[in-house]
């Protein structure tokens, strides 16, 4: 009776001590309260009890919540045995806390909350918290701020080449990770959007910096950007998760969320230039004819090459001022594109197949362009002219007025303006075609005619691939690929393993880019690539692949903790095989 009554008072209490652990209490609390309103804050919400839930704050009201992270410490257990029955509970040790990296959008006294949080239909109250905001910028300068940041270990901050520009100037964003003591990146930095910008390539610098008498490791994230309208145009912090003290050993460090601080750019347009003009550090123009002898009624090739430092990507169409006897047939366009810090620079090549409907001595011009130089702050007139001499044709034509006729036996063989070919009428010898003339005059009348279409057909491919360069990217992209794969193992021999990374993420992306024809590689992101190949209705698991891919070598080539070299081998020749995949991929159109 009495092994009873003590039974049943431990029960008691152990259901005592569950009612008393159901409760959830919740705290919150800043790691600052007086700000400038450049400055970012972290507010954390905090729940300790049992079965604490998740935590979820979805906007605060005069702040932009930038990032966020989560910690969590689990309750513990323990198990009785009285009369050889198993009693059991949990403590009430769990521990929830959600950190929020929060950028004011005003200055003043700021609320953060209060909030109220529902757990099992009981409302829980999280007291405000007051915030003072200062109107104005904490830091004077760069320099000023990398001073007054020193003392601390690892520190990131973000730069603009130019506070003030022009619509469609190039500047660049850097986004700098300081740091001194052993460090581990937790995840991928995550770039704002860059809302009002063209993007493109983003660089990785490593360096290193010596600050008042500190000596700190540098990894620069560097933006390449065209601001596309006028106005003040804010670019967002960049975040990133890291652990600092990190012990290898143990594989863990402290966690630490860092984040930059929103940047402001004022972009102005030229005066007396129209809106949306042409910008350019240095421009010009050059051409390019596809034969010495122009004839009447046989078409020839004009490539026209807008050469310079400028936005190719948004490089106005060149038309062309034709005489009457000068008729264009087509046109098309392709581009080379390079980048450095300073922009995108190469050319732009217009390609005009034109038919001269007469002989005689003609000059061919462009109309006027106009553009305005960023460096020199001036508006120039590009003009262009190029004189042609058409000689006359000692050939009878078609009245369909062909572009070009194949002969070398009959049929003849003519390609008219529609781009059909066609039998002509005209029957000059037997039909070597039929099986009564093949005997007769035997395989002897068939090679003239053969080697004339086999040479034609060579001739097409080479002209196919000096003045189609879409039909050239394609035919070209595994052989850049290779060159780039065999580079990538030049730099693992030489111990360069996280370049390595770069390099790879590189071949795989351009090409892509090749394939299916990008203006260009550089900004292009794994969102793109997956809407590209949403789009082409490609292989859903085989997207999953190149997107997994992409994601794991950008994480490795930014991370600070170098791979090994078994590690880096596996991955090229991983890629490798990843490329002839893509090699083999049906595009449909």
């Amino acid at each position: 009776m009495k092994k009873k009554a003590i039974f049943s008072v431990i029960i008691i209490i152990i259901l005592f001590a569950q009612i008393v652990a159901a409760e959830i209490k919740f705290s919150a609390s800043v790691n600052k309260d007086n700000i400038y309103l450049d400055e970012i804050i972290e507010y954390s919400i905090k729940a300790e009890g049992d079965n604490v839930p998740d935590i979820n704050i979805p906007n605060i009201p005069n702040f932009t919540i930038i990032n966020q992270r989560r910690e969590f410490s689990g309750g513990s257990h323990f198990q009785m045995i009285i009369n050889n029955k198993i009693v059991q509970s949990t403590t009430t040790a769990q521990t929830k806390i959600l950190h929020l990296t929060l950028r004011p959008e005003k200055y003043g006294e700021l609320l953060i909350g209060p909030f109220t949080i529902n757990v099992n239909n009981q409302n829980y109250a999280i007291n405000p918290i007051s915030v003072r905001v200062k109107n104005e910028r904490k830091y004077k300068n760069v320099s000023e701020k990398l001073d007054k940041l020193a003392d601390n270990p690892v520190f990131f901050i973000a730069t603009l080449s130019e506070n003030k520009c022009y619509v469609n100037q190039p500047i660049y964003v850097d986004f700098s990770l300081f740091y001194r003591t052993r460090l581990r990146l937790t995840n991928q930095p995550q770039l704002p959007q860059f809302k009002d910008f063209q993007t493109e390539k983003l660089f990785e610098i490593e360096d290193e910096q010596n600050i008042k008498g500190k000596q700190f490791k540098v990894l620069t994230l560097r933006q390449v950007l065209y601001p596309l309208k006028k106005g003040t145009l804010k670019i967002e912090p960049a975040a990133l998760n890291v652990e600092i003290n990190y012990d290898p050993f143990w594989g863990r460090g402290r966690p630490v969320a860092l984040t930059t601080e929103p940047l402001n750019l004022t972009v102005i347009e030229p005066e007396n230039f129209p809106s949306g003009g042409l910008l350019a550090e240095s421009l010009k123009i050059q051409h390019k004819l596809s034969t010495k002898q122009i004839k009447e009624y046989e078409a020839f090739i004009l490539t026209l090459e807008l050469k310079g430092r400028y936005n190719i990507k948004r490089a106005p169409k060149l038309e062309l001022n034709l005489p009457d006897e000068i008729e264009l047939y087509s046109s098309s366009d392709s581009t080379v594109i390079n980048i450095d810090h300073s922009g995108l620079h190469g050319s732009k090549f217009y390609n005009f197949i034109l038919i001269p409907r007469k002989s005689g001595n003609y000059n061919i011009s462009i109309k006027p362009l106009n553009y305005f130089s960023y460096q020199q702050k001036k508006i120039f007139n590009l003009s262009y002219e190029i004189p042609i001499s058409v000689e006359q044709s000692d050939k009878i034509h078609a009245s369909t007025q062909p572009v070009m006729i194949l002969t070398g036996g009959s049929p003849t063989v003519i390609f008219d303006k529609r781009d059909i070919a066609f039998i002509s009428e005209k029957f000059d010898g037997p039909n070597i075609f039929n099986k009564r003339s093949l005997k007769k005059y035997g395989l002897i009348n068939i090679i003239p005619i053969l080697g004339v279409i086999i040479a034609f057909g060579i001739s097409q491919f080479f002209n196919k691939i000096n003045y189609d360069r879409v039909f050239a990217r394609k035919f070209f992209a595994n052989r850049k690929a290779q060159k780039k794969l065999k580079y990538a193992k030049e730099l693992a021999s030489s111990n360069k393993l996280k370049d390595v990374y770069s390099e790879l993420y590189n071949v795989i992306t351009q090409f892509i880019v090749d394939k299916f024809n990008f203006t260009s590689g550089y900004g292009l992101s794994t969102a793109d690539i997956q809407n590209l190949f949403l789009d082409k209705k490609i292989d859903e698991l085989f997207t999953n692949e190149i997107i997994e891919t992409l994601k794991k070598f950008d994480f490795k080539r930014f991370s600070p903790i170098t791979p090994d070299f078994n590690e880096v081998s596996n991955d090229i020749e991983y890629t490798t095989k990843l490329l002839t995949k893509l090699e083999r991929l049906k595009i449909k159109k």
